[in-house]
């Protein structure tokens, strides 16, 4: 299976035709149609000039459309960008340029909007519009319910897994920057955070297609309701990404205000698993809504609720614990960025809700400023570093993107400095990774190779700098040892000539990539690339 949004999603349109994969409020979308359709609407992006690597703008409202437009997106190997409905003209011109966006999909209540910047973005090729009940001021679109009934269904294709997937930020810090990921890391990424919430997620991603088939023969899809807009990242990511991957269904409204009572009667009427929302500014209003209920006799029927899940603002003890008292669910809290992931908090009414306390995710550190890794409870102010999932960069940003997005580790109170090289090999990521250990006043530099694994959720290999292999488990280990004697005594010889000797450091402004030709990492790499492939 390839590992992009769109083949995985056609394998489980392949397999669940008939489920329900889109609902918003009485419009209900088929797996098969929501194929059907995106895969019609990809024939329009084609037929206006779009294709592999080409951006489209998303301006639209929560909707079934959001979720079809952006599947036609990936199927044609592009990139959806994700525009917030609130900006003005200036802020619309500068997105959709900065992203280099060559279609725009919006609703036809943006239409006076979008006819006032048309003049201004001559790169855009494709206007489509999007139907709401609202009259519309822009004449040269091209109309979604037309395209529907006019073009073909487009072929299948195979597409590259490192296509870039981007979201952009909501610009708290200044003007909105595209986080860049490959969509195949992506993938694994989400894949993995389903795991970690207990779903059942195979560890070989190329499985996923057996799973689903359990999924169907016990009905236990995920239903997700979204109340939080698609164009933020816990929408999308929390609310759309995750049922949608494990063949389940994305619930929204097309309301464009919050009405909590309306939100519990979706969850009755649909049967919703999960709701996603963002802090008290959701949550509040919902326990409102419940507690109104409870008094006038007619409770909500929360049954199908298993978990509630928000990011993003604040999630108050208080408003968790009134909603517990309605009904045994898991509260999820989660904390982050659009770069990524870095803490959550878990409530039940086995384990009591905090305000503000968070368990920093695996492979997330806090680090002083002057070097030292900060423990839970320390009163000291530090940065963030997280490993596993790390953006490529920011968009057409170089600068910044060195600024933000150098600094990963998991690295002992004794390291000094630790740098990571990046690179590729025949669809594998490889890492080499250089660090000196403190011993007193003298100490030691290491190295390691890792290859990662393509859909694997066990995705590391490494092999350290005296040549023995660590897996991420001791079955990957194993594994290894047993399958790839002669290969691994063949990378040991390799490895040993890069090794370091013990030296005194004076400063921590060594620059350790300068012990190392680069031909001798890339043939180091292409060593370890051979490790990977024999598992195969």
């Amino acid at each position: 299976m390839n590992l992009d949004f769109a083949s995985v999603w056609e394998m489980i349109s392949d397999i669940v035709p008939e489920n329900d994969a889109l609902i918003c409020g009485d419009e209900i979308i088929s797996w098969k149609d929501y194929d059907f359709q995106s895969s019609k609407i990809a024939t329009a992006l084609k037929n206006a000039g779009l294709g592999p690597n080409s951006k489209a703008g998303l301006y639209l409202n929560n909707s079934n459309e959001y979720l079809i437009g952006q599947n036609a997106i990936f199927k044609i190997g592009g990139v959806p960008i994700n525009v917030n409905y609130r900006y003005v003209a200036e802020e619309l011109i500068y997105l959709l340029d900065n992203s280099d966006s060559e279609a725009v999909f919006y609703h036809a209540c943006y239409s006076s909007r979008i006819k006032e910047i048309s003049g201004s973005l001559p790169n855009i090729k494709a206007w489509i519009e999007i139907a709401d009940g609202t009259k519309s001021e822009f004449k040269d679109s091209l109309k979604f319910e037309e395209l529907l009934d006019s073009c073909d269904p487009m072929e299948r294709i195979h597409r590259d897994p490192n296509t870039i997937y981007m979201l952009y930020t909501g610009g708290t810090t200044g003007m909105p920057k595209g986080v860049m990921y490959k969509q195949g890391e992506f993938l694994v990424f989400l894949f993995r955070t389903l795991k970690a919430m207990g779903y059942d997620v195979p560890e070989d991603i190329n499985n996923l297609e057996e799973q689903i088939h359990n999924f169907k023969k016990d009905n236990t899809f995920i239903k997700s309701l979204i109340g939080c807009p698609l164009m933020h990242g816990t929408g999308m990511w929390l609310g759309a990404f995750l049922p949608l991957l494990l063949g389940g269904t994305a619930v929204t409204s097309r309301n464009l205000g919050f009405d909590p009572d309306q939100m519990w009667t979706q969850v009755e009427d649909t049967g919703t698993t999960n709701i996603v929302i963002v802090g008290d500014a959701f949550a509040k209003p919902m326990l409102d809504a419940l507690d109104r209920a409870e008094e006038s006799g007619k409770p909500y029927d929360l049954s199908s609720v298993k978990v509630i899940i928000s990011s993003g603002v604040m999630w108050s003890e208080e408003i968790k614990n009134g909603l517990l008292r309605h009904h045994d669910m898991m509260l999820m809290d989660t904390m982050g960025s659009t770069e990524g992931g870095m803490g959550s908090s878990v409530s039940t009414r086995d384990n009591p809700p905090k305000t503000a306390k968070f368990s920093i995710n695996p492979g997330v550190i806090i680090i002083a400023d002057d070097g030292e890794i900060l423990k839970p409870g320390s009163e000291k102010i530090g940065l963030i570093g997280t490993s596993g999932l790390v953006p490529v960069g920011y968009y057409k940003d170089e600068k910044k993107s060195a600024e933000t997005l150098n600094f990963q580790t998991d690295i002992p109170r004794n390291i000094l400095r630790k740098k990571k090289i990046f690179g590729e090999l025949d669809g594998y990521r490889c890492e080499v990774e250089v660090f000196t250990r403190s011993h007193g006043r003298s100490s030691t530099t290491y190295v390691s190779f890792y290859a990662y694994f393509p859909n694997s959720l066990d995705m590391g290999i490494k092999i350290n700098w005296k040549g023995e292999i660590d897996g991420d488990d001791e079955h990957l280990t194993d594994l290894f040892v047993q399958r790839n004697d002669r290969i691994v005594e063949e990378a040991q010889k390799t490895l040993r000539k890069l090794r370091i000797s013990d030296t005194v450091v004076n400063s921590r402004k060594i620059l350790f990539i300068k012990y190392y030709k680069p031909d001798e990492i890339v043939k180091t790499m292409k060593d370890v690339v051979s490790l990977a492939k024999s598992l195969k």
